[in-house]
């Protein structure tokens, strides 16, 4: 019997440093003769600095981007965005994951904008 390979795709939003993008790459799924590899096609985080750990870890770069849109910005941070800063659009995310379609989205949401503490 011969082992059949599909590749998952995977991209990862809010990916910080990277940790959830390594172990879907260490990750790998078997039924039968039909293996799944798990490959990331990018990541998206606020943060520069995770995303230069990001790659180091991932071996790939992410992209930098705001998820956020005006409102929540200024509710979160209690200011206007800065000069320059802008929503992120549908097209914004299709370029960071090298306009390829994931066949898993995996979303690590800081829990900060969700924590009662907060309130």
């Amino acid at each position: 019997m011969s082992i059949i390979t599909k590749e998952i795709l995977h991209g990862h939003l809010f990916c910080g440093l990277g940790g959830g993008t390594a172990g879907f790459n260490d990750g790998e799924a078997r039924v039968g003769n039909v293996r799944a590899m798990f490959r990331c096609v990018g990541g998206i985080d606020v943060n520069a600095a995770a995303i230069k750990d990001f790659k180091k870890l991932v071996g790939m770069p992410g992209t930098v981007l705001d998820m956020f849109d005006r409102a929540q910005y200024k509710a979160f941070h209690g200011i206007e965005p800065p000069v320059g800063w802008r929503e992120a659009t549908p097209d914004d995310i299709r370029r960071a994951m090298g306009n390829e379609r994931p066949n898993i989205w995996f979303l690590s949401a800081p829990c900060k904008g969700f924590s009662g503490l907060l309130s």
